[in-house]
């Protein structure tokens, strides 16, 4: 851990594991130290970490430096806390980062500070350089404090050092958004003092002319200041800065006011506003206590162990066992079969991907192919109109793809996704031309939503290599991708639908073959539970009301008018979901298709459009009033009331519960955080509710759910659904948690 240097060096050491330390004669009587921190992927601010700073910061004032470099090595300066502290109390073990931050800051240190940055500095990683005197970073560095992502704030003094740089709206946008701000932004901000670029010397990773460059930059401040006669130090402590722009509590009233309106349920932001008001103080070690007291209240909050929690479920998500990433294919060339909205869709995704991908766009029509290539077009100009995207890039992906008829187009695509229509048969046609053209070791996978997996993959000669990739609509746009494991699915498949999520920018998980795959089977029952509710007596406005308090971006009647009442009438009539067929279901759903009425894209559904926006229209209300009327004698008898919006969600989150945890048993899903992961970007479940296996287990106890299954049972009788499943008595009998069950399960799938 130590770097080769133009200077000589006078001593090395490693104060802990991670940490490397030299001394540097960098002139007469004159030394520099530079601590290097290695602790690979991301130099986490662990406790090994923590512990080698400070023991360099000691090790530079006993050796009479004249001043401290820190850097990293890598691909990144520490890119924050190492969360999985925080469970094990690790996180406490001395020196904790505020005080090795305070030692820093100290105002009596006989030393200038700087740190060097490259990568990312994130969360503590930035508060550690905001203690220093002077900060530089590699261009393209990215500078930002993340923590509200986890339902924390930046708890070593980043609220009250960073508005006293960037001033209290900037800092307060930075802080509540996490958004990270790119290395030229931050110089102009004053959050940076340079960037600097230096090309690195033959041999050497790039860290190391970081290195070099950040000690000259200190020599040269040195310099400067011994031939004015000034401290280098003296007027670089941000905690001694004012705030720029002034600081009043009016300002802060106003800037929480528009922060917690914006916040859609999450606490945090309005939280770290408050921390935030420790500006005001008198002295900024009371600001800091401001900010304690903040960051106490939200790090035993239940919505921050619910996205830490979900945080560690989409690390999870992308682990497969017994498929090993390295088994895929190279994708370079994607073939897409349809070009209708879900093929355009994903040829759009493909198009925007970080990694260029060449993509070939098949379909029989070449009507279709004209309306996909203009809706292609529109939808990359307006990216660029409206700033999201050069023209350069834009012209780029339009290169990147051809349009063709011809099966023979696709012989040598690496993947070939098949997004046609839901018909079993069609399917199994285009599936039996890709067998007979594509190369020996192409993946062809379905975008099937409903249909089996196997059945499509019986078609070929090489079921080893067929797996279903199903996007959720719009597939540009929405980020779940549900990778769809088949009895004959290999390695080489599997690996390669897991890739091509991350080349997507997808939130993949793997799921198993059944009807409906994973989030679209545990959400039909809330579907149908909610038409229950307005059989029962409840406006189907109050219901979407009831979700969206919740914390779901819409209810059900809003998604299902989205999604196209047709859409779901069609699921219906071919009774994909096995659960539902045979149990009380309404009817109403098909009166409003039988009227004409298909959602948003007729103008009216369950609501009536003025635009996008939502109206309850007389016309339903009436068709309900007639359709409940007509009922034979309520079957609600004996069930708890409907009297509020948490009994309403009760009933419609529970059968997504209890269909999840058959999920699990059946090994549909590989762990229950899939489900979670699933849920939040398949259906906008809330990131700050983690997902709702969580939720049932965190926030209601399966005590309580098991409970609320048998208060229901006189509504719920002969819902083959809304049985309790063995596994949920087994963690209420046993008060067991998923994660012991699933140590003692190996999972189906």
């Amino acid at each position: 851990m130590s770097h080769i240097f133009p200077w000589p060096t006078l001593r090395t050491a490693e104060p802990s594991s991670a940490v490397g330390y030299q001394l540097l004669a960098t002139g007469p009587e004159q030394t520099v130290a530079v601590v290097s921190l290695h602790s690979p992927p991301v130099n986490a601010l662990s406790h090994a970490l923590r512990k080698g700073i400070a023991a360099g910061l000691d090790a530079a004032v006993a050796d009479g430096a004249a001043a401290l470099v820190i850097v990293a090595e890598g691909k990144t300066f520490p890119a924050g806390a190492d969360i999985s502290e925080f469970a094990t109390g690790k996180a406490m073990a001395k020196p904790v980062l505020t005080d090795l931050i305070a030692d820093l800051d100290a105002p009596d240190l006989p030393l200038l500070t700087l740190a060097a940055m490259h990568g990312t500095a994130f969360g503590g990683g930035l508060e550690l350089a905001l203690a220093t005197h002077y900060r530089i970073a590699l261009p393209g560095t990215l500078l930002g404090l993340p923590e509200v992502g986890l339902g924390l704030l930046p708890g070593a003094g980043g609220t009250q050092r960073l508005p006293r740089l960037l001033g209290l709206v900037d800092a307060a946008k930075a802080i509540t958004t996490g958004r990270p701000i790119k290395a030229d932004k931050a110089l102009k901000a004053g959050l940076l003092d340079a960037v600097v670029s230096p090309p690195p010397p033959p041999g050497t990773p790039l860290t190391a002319a970081l290195a070099n460059t950040a000690v000259a930059y200190a020599v040269d401040i040195l310099a400067a200041h011994a031939a004015a006669g000034t401290s280098p130090a003296a007027t670089r402590r941000v905690s001694a800065l004012p705030v720029p722009g002034g600081a009043s509590k009016a300002m802060i009233e106003a800037i929480k006011a528009k922060t917690v309106a914006a916040s859609r349920g999450f606490e945090a932001p309005g939280v770290i506003i408050d921390a935030i008001a420790g500006v005001l103080e008198p002295t900024f070690d009371e600001g800091l206590a401001v900010e304690a007291n903040a960051f106490v209240q939200l790090f035993t909050s239940t919505q921050a162990r619910a996205l830490q929690a979900f945080f560690f479920a989409e690390r999870a998500a992308s682990k497969v066992p017994g498929v090993n990433p390295r088994d895929a294919v190279a994708l370079r060339k994607l073939g897409i079969v349809g070009a209708g909205t879900m093929g355009s869709g994903i040829a759009l995704a493909a198009l925007k991907a970080k990694r260029p991908l060449a993509v070939v766009l098949l379909d029989v029509s070449r009507d279709s192919l004209d309306a996909a290539a203009d809706r292609i077009v529109a939808y990359l100009d307006s990216r660029v109109a409206k700033g999201r995207m050069t023209r350069a890039a834009a012209d780029d992906a339009l290169a990147r793809i051809t349009y063709a008829t011809d099966y023979s187009s696709l012989a040598d695509a690496d993947m070939v996704i098949e997004a046609v229509f839901e018909k079993l048969a069609l399917k199994k046609k285009i599936f039996a031309s890709l067998d007979a053209v594509c190369k020996a070791d192409a993946i062809l996978a379905s975008n099937t939503s409903t249909l089996n997996i196997d059945a499509i993959a019986a078609a070929t000669s090489r079921p080893h290599a067929v797996v279903g990739t199903h996007f959720f609509a719009p597939a540009h746009v929405m980020p779940l991708l549900e990778n769809i494991r088949g009895a004959a699915s290999g390695s080489a498949a599997l690996a390669s639908s897991m890739a091509l999520g991350k080349i997507l920018g997808k939130k993949a998980i793997m799921v198993g073959n059944c009807p409906g795959f994973l989030a679209n089977r545990i959400f039909a029952n809330y579907f149908n539970e909610s038409a229950l509710l307005v059989e029962e007596g409840v406006p189907y406005d109050a219901v979407d009301a009831a979700a969206r308090a919740f914390g779901l971006p819409m209810g059900p009647f809003q998604t299902a008018d989205l999604s196209g009442l047709d859409i779901g009438a069609s699921i219906r009539k071919e009774k994909v979901y096995a659960a539902i067929h045979g149990a009380r279901t309404s009817s109403l759903p098909d009166k409003l298709v039988d009227a004409g009425r298909y959602g948003q894209k007729t103008g009216a559904g369950w609501y009536k459009y003025d635009g996008r926006k939502a109206v309850v229209d007389p016309y339903v209300t009436r068709l309900v009033t007639e359709h409940i009327a007509a009922l034979p004698s309520s079957t609600a008898a004996g069930a708890p009331p409907l009297d509020s919006d948490d009994a309403i969600v009760l009933r419609l989150l529970l059968p997504v519960v209890l269909e999840g945890l058959r999920c699990l048993e059946e090994g549909i899903a590989l762990r229950a955080s899939d489900i979670d992961v699933a849920a939040v970007y398949g259906y906008g479940w809330p990131r700050y509710r983690c997902g709702p296996m969580w939720w049932a287990e965190n926030e209601l106890g399966w005590d309580d759910v098991l409970d609320a299954c048998n208060d229901m049972q006189p509504l719920w009788a002969g819902q083959p659904y809304l049985r309790p499943p063995a596994l949920l008595t087994l963690l209420a009998e046993e008060d067991m948690t998923l994660r012991e069950w699933a140590k003692a399960n190996t999972s189906k799938l």
